[in-house]
């Protein structure tokens, strides 16, 4: 059973970030399947830097390091 405390926080920083993506929809699908596979934030996080690192789209690569901010943040919260 999935954390439901994850998918909250985990979607609502997608969302707040949602004006500042470019790439919306395909962000939007990579989380839902992270969420599939991940058990925790932390683990979601590794995966969106791994991403980030290797994409070489400079707009989804920003919105991949949006992403992974906000997530960050949630995580000291």
């Amino acid at each position: 059973m999935r954390n439901v405390n994850l998918i909250d926080d985990v979607l609502d920083a997608l969302v707040d970030c949602k004006p500042y993506l470019v790439h919306w929809k395909e962000i939007e699908s990579l989380i839902k399947k992270l969420l599939e596979e991940s058990s925790d934030i932390l683990d979601i996080c590794s995966k969106l830097e791994n991403l980030a690192n290797k994409e070489e789209d400079p707009t989804l690569k920003t919105d991949l390091r949006i992403l992974l901010s906000k997530l960050r943040s949630k995580i000291k919260k």
